[in-house]
């Protein structure tokens, strides 16, 4: 079903905006969830069995929906908390999501009434952005071992910044103060202790997305070096910046200074950009 929308194309499917819908999915998939699974699977159906024609209307109740889906795995992966609170409510949820009808009122009406039951369990579960504590961007440990939850929170910066044309797609990780610090490239960071590396290699600050599956030509090497690599061929750069339209993007330091002020600095502009877009 989602490889049929995202070749829509070649599709007998008019009026769709895919862009915004497919964009909402690879969201729900950056937090390495399967919980939504059956509510997607309900609401993407009937768009292929019938030949909806979807107007504007029901482009934005579906991603509203996912939207709200996102929300709460969001909240469970970043927050730590156990996902059987919502496990068996979901698939509940999407059984009731019109599937026979070639009717678009009704199945509207389906998905609007899915969008509220999802909306409840929520805020009955506790798992919005607002039950989220502000320190669990700020402390490093929240992402060391766990490249999933800074890959997660930095898509949701792109998801927001994103333009509503503009197709995304699930990215990879990159620690732009690498995991294994050597003396020759990164001075400054090889004679401090574990703790204090540490708290720079998996702060929120330090963090760039690639779409490359392999970012491993990235490597140990040096800040100046890995501005060149992330430039990649032709001048196109195969990373993205949370800070891209900041003088604190990776593409404008001055000297190669990647340190623990900027570090920070990146941190705190993240931090209050995803606070501002809950």
């Amino acid at each position: 079903i989602y490889k049929s929308l995202d070749s829509f194309g070649n599709k007998p499917m008019q009026n769709i905006d895919a862009t915004k819908i497919l964009n909402s999915v690879e969201l729900l998939k950056s937090t390495k969830t399967t919980q939504w699974y059956s509510i997607a699977l309900a609401v993407l159906s009937p768009i292929l069995i019938h030949n909806y024609k979807c107007n504007k209307n029901l482009q934005t109740k579906i991603v509203t929906l996912f939207e709200e889906l996102h929300e709460i795995m969001f909240t469970i992966n970043i927050s730590d908390r156990a996902s059987n609170v919502i496990e068996t409510k979901l698939p509940s949820i999407a059984k009731d999501i019109e599937q026979k009808t070639n009717k678009i009122n009704e199945f509207l009406k389906s998905v609007t009434n899915a969008i509220e039951k999802v909306k409840k369990e929520k805020e009955d579960s506790k798992l919005g952005f607002n039950n989220i504590s502000d320190g669990v961007f700020k402390d490093s440990s929240t992402y060391e071992g766990k490249n999933i939850l800074g890959n997660m929170v930095l898509f949701f910066v792109r998801y927001k910044k994103s333009k509503a044309t503009d197709r995304i797609v699930y990215t990879t990780l990159e620690h732009v103060l690498p995991q294994n610090i050597t003396e020759k490239n990164w001075p400054s960071f090889s004679k401090l202790d574990e703790s204090k590396k540490n708290k720079s290699i998996y702060n929120l600050g330090n963090f760039l997305l690639t779409e490359s599956n392999d970012n491993s030509s990235f490597g140990n090497k040096s800040f100046s070096d890995k501005k060149e690599s992330y430039q990649g061929e032709n001048g196109k750069d195969v990373v993205w910046d949370p800070l891209e339209d900041s003088e604190l993007c990776w593409r404008d330091v001055k000297n190669n200074k990647w340190d623990i002020g900027l570090i920070e600095s990146r941190s705190v502009k993240i931090i209050d950009f995803i606070k501002e877009n809950f």
